[in-house]
């Protein structure tokens, strides 16, 4: 069996020489057999190996055991070993929600390692059970692919192997483990299956059964792969990633297929939730009325954190807003402030040098009789108001804001310039009215703005 993995691996690359696998290891039969498997082909395949240990805070004794356990067979085999704790879960609580929890340690662990994958102990029961269980909630086919042999930085190099023959491998090979006794909880789901329905399928169809399943699979993944690709050229002309959204064109949006609409949507999510494999039905027919009939500025809110804005022609999806920027300082005339997202600068020019704005947005002249220096540079807080040159009363700057139809994910990087906590430039947007140029100003002041990006 241990060739049969290693070909496995090579066959789809799930491990290349010079890679950190973190395994993860919960001390139970699966992961047991996948590190002694691993362990011994790390020198055959020239990588790293480490272990991870979830400690789920719900078991007591028994998890402190199943740690204690993994713990020395990694110090026996000279294996680096590290645990982690989950918080805030009791006995009572889903499946879903501590394999969310479980995921999102493993992200953030992996981000410790360069050039690391975390290896799990899957095996093609456990794609059965998944595979049956959205089969029930009306999943489409790209959750009824079940779980598939790499996500990312995830790999599952026993995807293909059965229970049965890891259980045989543990055997043959005196592979210790630490039975979960949650595992009998028929109150869960996949518990159930396991123990009621997979017995019964191979009851009925035979042994045979595992092999066609298999290659029902593996068509399926075939199938949509090409579906998937022929959807992401399409998809190219309509959406537009950056690092922390996704913006989608409405009017293109609008013009594709419900199928295609649908699919566009779980794309854009799994942008943002990986783990996502498909959308709740409640949520086409919401969002497809939410383009078409919300006004500019509304956000629509789907499960995992996920928001949309809808602009005047995009729709953006994006999982938390921006964070703004450090404030800055000009320390005097003809001095300059910068950071990743602008360069700001001022110097004091001639009376004769304030035509020099011709009317671009990004430079001001400004009557800097008031200044005291140094000015502050920062992003828009609550409550913060102004006098917009051209408007006779003050406003709020998130009236101003909703007027100019700058989005909540934009407010928050645009510079603006305070001298003594008044608002003197919304930078690229207004000036303030009491910092004209009026005919009896002394010192005048040339205000330049130059974005190195634009949300």
């Amino acid at each position: 069996m241990i060739s049969r993995v290693h070909t496995f691996i090579e066959t789809h690359q799930l491990i290349l020489p010079g890679d950190t696998i973190v395994a993860a290891i919960s001390g139970g039969i699966d992961s047991m057999v996948m590190l002694d498997i691993l362990h011994r082909l790390q020198a055959q395949l020239q990588f790293k190996l480490h272990v991870l240990h979830v400690h789920h805070g719900i078991r007591g004794k028994e998890a402190d055991l199943d740690q204690q356990f993994v713990e020395e067979t990694c110090r026996q085999k000279q294996i680096p070993f590290n645990s982690e704790l989950l918080s805030g879960f009791n006995r009572s609580s889903s499946e879903e929600a501590l394999r969310e929890a479980r995921y999102a340690l493993f992200d953030t662990y992996l981000k410790r390692i360069p050039n690391s994958k975390m290896a799990t102990a899957h095996h093609l029961d456990d794609r059965l059970e998944t595979f049956l269980m959205r089969l029930a909630k009306g999943s489409g086919v790209k959750g009824l692919r079940s779980i598939p042999r790499r996500r990312g930085s995830f790999i599952r190099p026993l995807l293909f192997l059965t229970a049965d023959e890891i259980r045989c491998y543990a055997d043959e090979y005196a592979i210790a483990y630490r039975t979960d006794s949650s595992n009998k909880d028929l109150s869960k789901m996949r518990n159930k299956i396991r123990e009621k329905l997979t017995p019964a399928l191979l009851n009925v169809f035979g042994p045979d059964f595992y092999k066609g399943f298999a290659e029902s699979l593996h068509d399926m993944e075939d199938v949509y792969a090409l579906y998937e690709e022929a959807a992401l050229q399409r998809f190219a002309e309509i959406v537009e990633q950056a690092e922390d959204r996704i913006r989608v064109n409405r009017k293109q949006y609008k013009q594709l297929s419900d199928r295609q609409r649908r699919h566009l949507l779980e794309y854009c999510i799994s942008y943002f939730y990986p783990l996502n494999f498909g959308i709740a039905k409640r949520y086409f027919s919401q969002f497809d009325l939410f383009v078409e009939k919300a006004q500019t500025g509304a956000v629509f809110h789907f499960d995992r954190g996920v928001k949309t804005l809808k602009e005047r022609d995009i729709v953006v999806f994006f999982q938390s807003e921006p964070p703004g920027f450090k404030p800055l300082l000009l320390s005097g005339p003809n001095s300059e402030a910068e950071n990743r997202f602008f360069k700001m600068t001022i110097d004091r020019i001639a009376e004769q040098a304030v035509s020099l704005k011709n009317g671009e947005s990004n430079v001001e002249v400004i009557c800097g009789d008031q200044l005291e220096f140094p000015l502050l540079i920062r992003g828009w807080k609550y409550g913060d108001y102004f006098f917009p040159l051209g408007l006779k009363r003050k406003q709020k700057l998130s009236d101003f804001f909703v007027n100019q139809k700058i989005s909540v994910l934009q407010k928050k990087q645009i510079p603006l310039l305070i001298n003594k906590g008044e608002i003197v430039w919304v930078a690229g947007y207004r000036l303030d009215n009491r910092y004209r140029v009026r005919d009896d100003c002394c010192d005048l002041y040339k205000l330049k703005v130059k974005f190195k990006q634009y949300t």
